[in-house]
Order: C-alpha cells, then sequence, then structure tokens
C-alpha cells in the first residue's frame, strides 16, 4: 500500500506540466492575434492622422493659391512647419515622373523610382499604404495618396470631384496639382516600444511559466528516484527473509 501510495505521488505534477505548456500555446497565440489587432490599430489611426494632415496642406494651399501656382518656396516651408512634429519623419510631394516637387527635407530632391507602380496602385485603391526605412535606418509608415486641392460636390455621384474637372482642367492651381502624390511618414518609436513592452511582459510570463514546468519535472525526477529506491529497498528486505 505504501508502495502504491508513492508511486502515483508524480500524477499531479504531470498535471502540472500538461497545464504549463497549455497556458505557453495560449499566451503564444494570444500574443499573435494581439499583435495583429494593435498594428491594425495603428495603422488605423496612422491613417486618420495622415488623411488629415493632408487635407490642411491641401486647404492651406487652396487658400493661399487659389487662383495660381503654388509658392513652391512657401509650400516647402509649410511642410517643414508641420515636420516640426517628433511623429512625423518628412512629407513630400511628387510629380508623375517620380521628381520631388516640394519636401519637407529641403535635401529631398531625389527622383522617387517607383512612382510608376504607386500611381498603379493609386488608381485602383486611392490610397497606399507601406513600412519603410528613413535614411537614418529608423522604421517608418508611408501614407500615401493623390494630391487633390481642389474638391467640389457632384451632385450626381454623391462623390467628391475635382475643381479643375468641373471647369475644365482651366484653373492653374488644379492643371498644377493634376497626377501629383503626396506623401507622409511616421515614425514608429512610440508603437514599437509599446509593442517591446509588451512583449517583455509576455517572455517574462513564458519564462515564469518554462520555470514552474522546469521544477515540476524535476519533482518527478525525484519522486520516481525515491520510489525506486523504496523499491529495491522492499525487495531487499524479502531476500533476507
Amino acid at each position: 500500500m505504501l508502495l502504491t501510495r508513492y508511486k502515483f505521488l508524480y500524477l499531479p505534477a504531470l498535471v502540472i506540466v500538461a497545464t504549463v505548456f497549455i497556458l505557453l500555446f495560449v499566451i503564444a497565440v494570444s500574443s499573435y492575434r494581439n499583435r495583429d489587432r494593435e498594428i491594425a490599430k495603428m495603422e488605423e489611426t496612422l491613417v486618420r492622422e495622415g488623411r488629415a494632415i493632408i487635407h490642411a496642406i491641401e486647404a492651406a494651399i487652396r487658400t493661399d493659391s487659389s487662383r495660381r501656382l503654388p509658392d513652391l518656396e512657401r509650400l516647402n516651408n509649410l511642410l517643414q512647419d508641420i515636420s516640426r512634429d517628433p511623429d512625423i519623419a518628412g512629407i513630400a510631394i511628387v510629380d508623375a515622373l517620380g521628381q520631388t516637387v516640394a519636401s519637407s527635407s529641403p535635401r529631398d530632391k531625389e527622383r522617387h523610382r517607383d512612382s510608376g507602380s504607386i500611381n498603379l496602385l493609386l488608381r485602383e485603391k486611392g490610397l497606399v499604404t507601406r513600412y519603410g526605412h528613413d535614411p537614418a535606418g529608423e522604421r517608418i509608415f508611408e501614407i500615401i495618396q493623390p494630391f487633390q486641392p481642389f474638391f467640389v460636390p457632384n451632385p450626381l455621384s454623391g462623390l467628391p470631384k475635382r475643381a479643375g474637372e468641373a471647369a475644365g482642367e482651366k484653373e492653374p492651381l488644379a492643371a498644377w496639382a493634376k497626377d501629383k502624390i503626396i506623401t507622409i511618414s511616421f515614425r514608429l518609436r512610440v508603437f514599437e516600444a509599446s509593442r517591446q513592452e509588451d512583449m517583455r511582459h509576455v517572455l517574462l510570463m513564458a519564462a515564469i511559466l518554462i520555470i514552474l514546468g522546469t521544477g515540476t519535472l524535476y519533482f518527478i525526477y525525484i519522486v520516481q528516484k525515491y520510489y525506486r529506491d523504496l523499491q529495491e529497498i522492499h525487495e531487499l528486505k524479502e531476500r533476507v527473509r
């Protein structure tokens, strides 16, 4: 009876080990799903903020240059002022050939080689988002959309329509803005720091569970060894008799 009782001492430990593995699996799945939700929420927030900034830029240009071509120096200054926000990595307006027309960085005069593919995506989706890196190597999130400083309501479709189209593309500003795109890039340092903090918490919980599981396995080993020793002692007593 005594040996049988010792024999089943390690069964609760097996239950603990199984529980540890189940909890590790649950944590892994939960962390993966939470990561996807956080990324989707982050992108939604940045897109909303980016579009608001783009609309503000378009409104400023519309107010400043309603009947003439925009002053590029003033436009560059406007983009530079907006980009003083520490979360904004840069803003640029690019023409159909990929040449930078205006930028928040005075040195940004390079040709955007992927402008052709971007324009195709913009015709299909109207808005393009992507991840990238700034010249310093920091990870950024880019929002790209057509640059349309003029909009008028279209009573037939209920959709916005460019004023240049309504006026036969006769307005200088509307003709200038045709086929141009605007890009705004956000730094992800705040979101990355938050994700790293969440990951550290997950790793801490996983480490605690692993330590618990390892301790339980060691307990199983001790119990089994103790059982074998009792078994050998019992067999030795039977031989002596």
